[in-house]
């Protein structure tokens, strides 16, 4: 939600504002101008240019509940990864059991019922051929609200592929990224695009999944010194592939044109670095991306932390574990429902790519 946003929506829904975590800000320093149960007025965003805003969604029922977290720029991670892992702890204490026992427990997915996860999903008919959400799944729909986009999920006629790509990064590269993510959290950096620029780029993709000082933004460059020109070309070249496996199975039209030449993909690209620990970024909801094409690839192998496994979902299949080792990626488009379940123990380190905006869909990749 960019600063200064009119927060129109707010006459539907409760809100809460919480800047427990951060004592040294004044009252008129708070995000949200008025009475923290925000009246039916409608309510502007009074960030100051000292100040970034993250939004975590802490309620998965009715009422939808919202609380915003005013950072200092000057903040280092700790504070504000603290709020995010309580705004996690809150939402764990409200998810259904299906989901709960999926993403907090860390239940295999054989052991919870395709029938009961659906349900907890609330996915409707509509999307019975589809791994995509309903329209009454009512989290998601305000998720996407709230970035800006149409409510209506990404639909497709068949299940979506999701492509598994063994070594798709050298373990040097893996190496790198993870001392490039270490250093620049470490360090307070923000990646190369400006204060706090990451930060509200990723919470463009993300929402529920962000937890402030937890991932590095690089660009194509940036990415290549570390990784390898090579190897990043060949990432690159993942959008073309997954059009063509998702027209192959009737999931996606085929593509009216290349996507790109010799280079790979030619439009916008986020290229996140993610560290996921247990108290900070723990774990990510069901969700489904904006990109047209997301790219993944695992850092860290699954046996390096506890917890942290990536899941997907499709309507034919159920829920599965993705079980990748370092250097193994995954590709999918924007129809797959996804989740990463809670981290227990060490870290969890990540590569992620998010290729463009989806096809006739509003607004970039970030």
């Amino acid at each position: 939600m960019p600063i200064g946003q009119d927060i129109s929506f707010c006459q539907r829904f409760a809100f809460e504002v919480s800047i427990s975590a951060f004592p040294s800000l004044r009252p008129s320093t708070n995000v949200l101008h008025g009475d923290p149960r925000i009246p039916e007025a409608g309510a502007r965003t009074m960030a100051s240019k000292e100040a970034v805003v993250c939004a975590l969604i802490v309620r998965a029922r009715e009422p939808f509940v919202v609380k915003f977290f005013p950072t200092e720029a000057s903040l280092q991670m700790d504070a504000p990864a603290a709020a995010g892992a309580a705004a996690h702890e809150d939402l764990a204490t409200t998810l259904p059991a299906p989901l709960r026992r999926l993403l907090v427990d860390g239940a295999p997915p054989s052991t919870v019922p395709t029938e009961a996860l659906r349900a907890a999903l609330r996915l409707d008919d509509s999307s019975a051929g589809s791994g995509a959400p309903g329209s009454s799944l009512r989290s998601l729909r305000m998720l996407k609200m709230l970035q800006g986009l149409p409510p209506e999920a990404p639909t497709a006629a068949v299940d979506p592929p999701l492509l598994t790509l063994p070594g798709a990064l050298d373990a040097r590269a893996c190496a790198a990224l993870r001392a490039a993510v270490d250093a620049s959290l470490e360090g307070g950096g923000g990646g190369e695009r400006g204060e706090g620029a990451a930060e509200l780029a990723e919470l463009r993709d993300h929402l529920l999944a962000r937890s402030f000082s937890s991932s590095l933004t690089l660009d194509r460059d940036g990415l290549e010194r570390i990784a390898g020109a090579a190897a990043v070309a060949a990432l690159w070249r993942l959008p073309a592939a997954v059009a063509r496996a998702a027209a192959a199975v009737g999931a996606a039209p085929a593509a009216e044109e290349p996507l790109g030449g010799g280079r790979g993909f030619e439009g916008d690209v986020e290229v996140i670095v993610r560290r996921y620990v247990p108290g900070a970024r723990p774990w990510v909801p069901f969700h489904y991306d904006r990109a047209a094409c997301t790219v993944n690839v695992a850092l860290s192998d699954d046996e390096a932390h506890g917890g942290g496994v990536l899941l997907a979902y499709t309507a034919a299949r159920g829920a599965w574990a993705v079980g990748r080792r370092e250097g193994d990626g995954t590709a999918h488009g924007p129809c797959l429902l996804h989740a990463v379940t809670r981290v227990t123990a060490g870290a969890r380190y990540s590569l992620v790519l998010f290729f463009g905006p989806r096809r006739g869909g509003a607004g970039g990749g970030g």
